[in-house]
């Protein structure tokens, strides 16, 4: 899904059913093994390439209606004693995840999942996207919203810190502040479903503003769970990202990643649009999902066809609905990705 611009596996699946929805509204308490490292030094690994800190499980999820959403995600505790990192990567020009893992291994690293990540036109980043504290790709400063207007759109942002530790905040790069990224307390007077919108665009004074410098960071959009609350429909408005293809009310291809409050990061990626069956989910119901699972943040990526979801062997293990009927597997190129790999 473009945007236009002005992590073991688990030898069952958790299936978590409900008439709507897409899973239960509980917490699911995770008991990581202590594992690390063995005697010579070496991570520990399954035999399906996976350290003990990172947890992946293939689900199916019942809508309701004989609707499913099919899908992957990953719970990893980057505090376990293995310490897989969370990167952010930005590659121009844009490459598939499957040949981004690739390029990991050839560096010599071990890489354990790649997804795509934020938004991008034209194979060049929309979204704010920050590795190693340096600024790879800015956001969108306007977006043609509804009603046929240029709109400065404030949206969500996903970071790990410098000290440690995950946030999500809302971000927005002023012209004023030399387009770096600064951190809003809200997407501020944006809304797309009443269209109404900011006159001027924000700026490095508006109140509240304050530079946005994780050590790691992505941008999105909408903000999905925010204090561990289902935030998706108030934020997709507000985010302005109805215009742009995000198609927020209705089921489809999802990317996403969260966090829980003991530093947990969740990824996520479903298929939709028929592929393996599977619906997908509208934003509500990703939320949902990722509240089940214990997020108590979370940011929606881009979707539709750049939902891909590639594990610990390099292959895909979702099936991107640009594939369609076709024998093999289709990934779009993407110029952002997130990339779980070995310290």
């Amino acid at each position: 899904m473009k945007i236009s611009v002005n992590i073991i596996v688990t030898a069952v699946a958790l299936s978590l059913a409900t008439f709507y929805g897409c899973g239960g509204k509980g917490h699911i308490d995770y008991t990581y093994p202590t594992g690390g490292n063995d005697a010579t030094g070496n991570i520990e690994v399954n035999a399906d390439g996976y350290p003990q800190s990172i947890k992946v499980v293939n689900f199916t999820d019942d809508l309701g209606f004989s609707d499913k959403c099919m899908g992957w995600y990953a719970l990893i505790d980057v505090n376990a004693a293995d310490k897989p990192v969370f990167n952010v990567h930005h590659q121009s020009p844009a490459k598939t995840p499957a040949d981004i893992f690739k390029d990991y291994k050839a560096a010599g690293k071990t890489p354990y999942i790649v997804t795509n990540a934020g938004y991008f036109w034209d194979g060049k980043s929309l979204s704010v996207c920050i590795h190693d504290s340096v600024l790879e790709s800015i956001a969108a400063q306007t977006a043609n919203a509804t009603g046929g207007v240029t709109a400065y759109p404030v949206r969500a942002a996903f970071g790990m810190k410098k000290s440690g530790g995950f946030e999500a905040t809302w971000v927005y790069c002023p012209t004023d502040g030399d387009n770096k990224p600064y951190s809003y307390p809200s997407p501020l007077d944006n809304d797309e479903k009443a269209l109404k919108y900011m006159s001027a665009p924000p700026s490095s004074k508006t109140p509240g503003a304050k530079i946005w410098s994780p050590k790691e960071g992505i941008g999105g959009g909408p903000m999905l769970v925010k204090d561990g609350k289902n935030v998706a429909v108030e934020y997709y408005w507000k985010e302005v990202l109805e215009a742009g293809g995000t198609l927020g009310t209705s089921r489809q291809p999802r990317t996403a990643i969260g966090a829980t409050k003991d530093g947990r990061i969740i990824l996520l990626v479903c298929d939709g649009r028929g592929m393996n069956g599977s619906k997908g989910y509208t934003l509500k119901e990703l939320a949902d999902k990722l509240i089940s699972l214990g997020a108590d943040i979370a940011i929606n990526l881009d979707g539709g066809g750049s939902s891909t979801f590639v594990g610990a062997d390099g292959k895909v293990k979702n099936r991107p609905s640009d594939s369609r009927d076709s024998d093999s597997i289709v990934q779009r190129k993407v110029p952002t990705a997130i990339v779980i790999s070995a310290k």
